[in-house]
């Protein structure tokens, strides 16, 4: 399925949970667009500048609103009828969305209104301009191998950090005493985030958060003799697409890497090998580490595994 048209899939089975009332099913998105549901979360904040749960949240309040315009059925029927466990959380939650109550809105006070959402005009979406480019894109075939390194489990908001948590803990110089053993289909880089093991996780009284698995280091090969202080985890073999995106700043980058990678992957034939997914970027010295020091445009290369379309030979 096209990307796009996943996505706007994505925006039709959230109204129906918006219109029902029902919870909001992580593993049906996954489904729908065809990839870990933590991805497509970073997708849908950046373009939607606000998270699903709370995109749903809003266009409740906001058809809720409507309702209570339009109807004569009470306040308390269309608070459960959109999810809400009672008129008065129902109440709060409207008032600091609209700034009225819903009694002044039945009075005819005016409503925040909050439109569906549409993704088909990615580019440009609430005023937010996707200022990164895809800049190259090759397919390659992969050697099993290994990536070695710190292993956390961590969320978008979350990942960056671990960086100075590894330089801190030596990880680098630990590798560096395994750079003969380094696979040598890269050029030249300072290190690896490699993102894999999507999962959701729920802590009580909080709303639930994408978590996974997270490794910073390096590809080594599968015989590589890795000290036990690292953790490793086997790649397996396989047909990789290689991609360059170029921004000017890093953040440009990964608010919109994957929808730039999966967009140039559909449009040359191939699409994302949901069996084995995992997600790399990749920051070489010659395309990353320079350009920043010198205070120019950055790119950082990405690996995700993929196949042949179907219908495709």
């Amino acid at each position: 399925m096209n990307g796009y048209q996943a996505l706007e899939n994505t925006v039709r089975y959230l109204e129906t949970v918006i219109e029902n009332g029902t919870d909001i099913d992580y593993k049906k998105i996954s489904g729908i667009v065809g990839y870990p549901a933590a991805l497509f979360q970073r997708i849908f904040t950046f373009v939607a500048g606000m998270s699903i749960s709370e995109y749903v949240r809003q266009r409740r309040l906001f058809l809720s609103g409507l309702m209570i315009r339009h109807t004569d059925q009470s306040i308390t029927e269309i608070a459960f009828h959109f999810g809400f466990g009672s008129s008065g959380a129902f109440s709060r939650a409207f008032r600091e969305h609209h700034g009225v109550t819903p009694t002044a809105v039945r009075a005819g006070a005016r409503l925040k209104d909050v439109p569906e959402l549409s993704f088909k005009n990615l580019r440009l979406i609430g005023g937010k301009q996707i200022m990164a480019e895809m800049t190259r894109i090759e397919y390659v075939q992969y050697d099993e191998r290994i990536v070695a390194g710190m292993m956390r489990r961590t969320t978008f908001e979350h990942a960056g950090t671990l960086w100075r948590q590894a330089f801190e803990n030596g990880i680098f110089e630990k590798l560096k005493e395994l750079d003969e053993w380094l696979c040598t289909d890269h050029d030249l880089y300072v290190g690896l985030g490699h993102m894999s093991r999507f999962s959701r996780s729920y802590s009580e009284g909080a709303e639930e958060q994408n978590s996974f698995q997270y490794i910073i280091g390096k590809f080594l090969k599968r015989e590589a003799p890795v000290p036990k202080e690292l953790y490793t985890e086997t790649v397996p073999a396989g047909t990789v697409a290689k991609i360059w995106i170029e921004a000017d700043t890093l953040d440009q980058i990964i608010e919109c890497a994957y929808l730039l990678c999966t967009e140039a992957v559909e449009k040359t034939g191939y699409e994302i090998d949901d069996a084995h997914f995992y997600w790399c970027d990749i920051y070489t010295q010659k395309r990353y580490q320079e350009p920043w020091e010198r205070g120019g445009k950055v790119t950082l290369d990405y690996i995700l595994p993929v196949k042949k379309a179907a219908g495709i030979t």
